[in-house]
């Protein structure tokens, strides 16, 4: 039974009740001696009259709103079979949802997160945001390119970045007086790396970035310099669910591991 069919159904045996009440309140009324009596028993038929109204409109609103909840749930899931297969045709290969909830969509190497509320795609590399578009497959598509050349024209060969993510280590450690061989947090690098790579308007150096390059320098092989060996530390439990201290690497595909802490040590 449809819920309209269910509506219609309830307000018929409301009437059916309305129905019966009058006639019961027509036979009392005959059976009433004074007039007291009567204008007692017609206020009483009045408030049961507005109560069983009342309870109606409720019936009637409890049952749209589960009308209008369940049409808003079909009408996502709609969008996000359109979404997925306008997203597989422009980028000619069947993308992948990686969640439902938030809806998450791999645009390799990028992934989307859908906000239907507020009519929002919000692309991201390592799980870091980077850019926010409509929800709509050619704008996303065209920001993933623009994206990916960017990255391509900022981003630094694994042994150039090796060098300066060394250095960025040694000055972090001068300012947080520590030693050579003592791990900091990973995420404690992007002051000294703002100033060893300048960004335009004075903005830090991007996490989604130093996650790149540290993917790339681990596929390279480029963990060694002047002796010195990069180790990251994985962050478990608690660290891990403090996403602003901890950063997300890929590992390759959709597999990945959250770090929290870097340092060098002699090999």
């Amino acid at each position: 039974m449809t819920k309209t069919n269910d509506t219609t159904q309830i307000a018929r045996e409301i009437k059916n009740k309305l129905d019966q009440l009058k006639k019961l309140q027509k036979i009392i009324k005959q059976l009433l001696q004074t007039p007291e009596q009567r204008v007692a028993i017609d206020n009483a038929a009045k408030a049961l009259d507005v109560a069983i109204k009342q309870n109606l409109i409720s019936a009637q609103h409890a049952s749209l709103q589960k009308a209008l909840a369940d049409k808003a749930t079909e009408l996502s899931r709609n969008i996000r079979a359109d979404l997925v297969a306008a997203l597989s045709t422009k980028l000619d290969t069947q993308v992948k949802v990686l969640s439902e909830k938030p809806l998450e969509i791999d645009i390799s190497p990028l992934t989307v997160l859908v906000d239907f509320e507020r009519d929002r795609a919000t692309l991201c590399y390592a799980r870091e945001p980077i850019e926010a578009v409509t929800l709509d497959a050619a704008a996303i598509v065209a920001m993933r390119t623009q994206i990916a050349e960017h990255i391509k024209a900022t981003r630094l060969e694994s042994a150039v970045f090796t060098d300066i993510l060394y250095k960025a280590y040694r000055i972090t450690l001068v300012m947080q007086e520590r030693k050579i061989g003592d791990r900091i947090d990973l995420v404690h690098l992007i002051p000294a790396l703002s100033m060893l790579l300048p960004q335009p308007k004075n903005a830090s150096y991007p996490r989604y970035m130093l996650a790149y390059q540290l993917q790339r320098m681990r596929r390279d092989s480029s963990l060694s310099i002047h002796g010195q060996r990069l180790l990251l530390g994985t962050a478990t439990g608690g660290s891990a669910r403090q996403k602003k201290n901890v950063l997300y690497i890929p590992h390759g595909g959709n597999d990945g591991q959250y770090y929290l802490s870097i340092c060098f040590r002699s090999e």
